[in-house]
Order: structure tokens, then sequence, then C-alpha cells
């Protein structure tokens, strides 16, 4: 496996085994013609016959390292990366998906058996306060302050929280950050499902950052409209 490093911004600590990890993967041919599959949006609906996601709404994979599948190749790529650095990691297929008894599975159509180029971003990763709260990762929760004692809401408990809301590249689209803090039922569907249930990990006191992908964006009173972002 080759390792090229394409850009980088902070030098913040490497990457550990049990830390939540953030980033966005884009999967090439090594002429760079074909994106196999990608996390990122902007790749759009290319048409080619590899491409796997389609139309879904694409958003970073998100993992808590050492303890999700996860291929050879990024087992050993992704711990030598820093915040905010992009790198190509050309992989041959016993590090990728080509393995045996690999524990990542794939349709039928990935060209598992090529030599594929891996382009990596790392948007973020975190220590082990990261917790993952649905099993499928559309929801985890990054710990920023401990809060106090081991309670944390359940249906039908009554919650304040300071809550701001940003989309994937930072934009803002909510806050109550200022005045009276949010108030809400717990279990009556007035917050985001996802939201709900990161808040439903927390502690009095404690400040945290909630990832939902969007089929964890419910509709609420808190966010009525759900635009696709």
């Amino acid at each position: 496996m080759q390792n090229r490093k394409l850009h980088h911004r902070t030098r913040n600590h490497l990457l550990r085994m049990r830390e939540g990890v953030i980033y966005h993967c884009t999967i090439r041919t090594l002429d760079g013609v074909v994106v196999v599959e990608s996390t990122r949006s902007e790749n759009g609906v290319i048409g080619w016959k590899y491409l796997l996601l389609h139309d879904r709404q694409r958003y970073p994979n998100k993992t808590c390292f050492g303890q999700s599948k996860m291929i050879v190749g990024l087992l050993e790529g992704i711990p030598t990366m820093l915040k905010g650095e992009v790198a190509m990691f050309k992989m041959k297929p016993q590090v990728h998906y080509g393995e045996d008894d690999c524990p990542v599975s794939v349709l039928n159509e990935f060209p598992k058996d090529d030599e594929l180029h891996f382009e990596i971003e790392m948007i973020d990763f975190f220590k082990a306060k990261a917790r993952v709260v649905s099993d499928d990762l559309g929801v985890v929760k990054k710990v920023i302050n401990e809060g106090q004692g081991r309670e944390s809401p359940r249906d039908p408990y009554d919650v304040k929280a300071w809550i701001s809301a940003k989309i994937r590249h930072g934009k803002l689209i909510l806050s109550h950050m200022e005045g009276e803090p949010y108030f809400f039922t717990f279990g009556k569907s007035e917050v985001p499902k996802g939201l709900e249930m990161g808040i439903g990990t927390m502690a009095c006191g404690e400040k945290a950052v909630a990832y939902v992908t969007s089929q964890y964006l419910t509709q609420s009173p808190l966010i009525p409209v759900i635009v696709k972002f």
C-alpha cells in the first residue's frame, strides 16, 4: 500500500485506538476516471457501472477506530493522518475488499480484485469520550465537557438544553444558545429523533456534539422543515 499526502492543515495528535473518527472516502480506479464509491455529494450520480451510492444522500463515514469493522488498508493508513489532512492510498486487493475473509461486505459489482485509489479526508477524530449512539453509526456523540451524575433524561422527563445545529459544511441553521434554553418533553417527538437519542445519553451539565445523519433528522417543532443538505 502506498500513501501520497495531498494536503494537511493542522498538526493535531494522531488517531489512537478506540477513538471516534469522521472522514470522507472516495474510491477510484487507478486511472482516476471511474469513481467506484464516494461519501461526497459533489460526485453526484455519475452513471458509471461501478458507482454504488447512486442518488442517496452522502455523509462522511463515522466509526470508532479499533472497534468497528474496517478494511486492512484503512486500519493501517488512517492512523498516520492528521486532522484536516487529505491523502491518497493506493491499495492492492488483499488490503481492501479483496482480502480473504474481509469483515466488510460490498456488492458483487464492486471491483474488489483490482488495485484502487482511496482518497481520504480526515475531518475529525476524538478521544474515547466519543459514543456510538445507534448501531448503524447514524448518531454519534462527541463529549466536550463531562456532566454530573449518571442519570440521563428519559420518557417523560422535561428537558432544558442549549441547542445549535450546523450542516456538514459548518453553516449554522439553528441556534438556541441565548436567552432561555430550549424546553421540550422527552419522548414526545419535539426534537429530531437523532438529537433526542443523543441527549438521552447525556448527564446534567454535559456539553456534547451529536453527529446525525438524514434518517434520524425527523421533523419536529424544533426543526419543522427538513431540508436536504
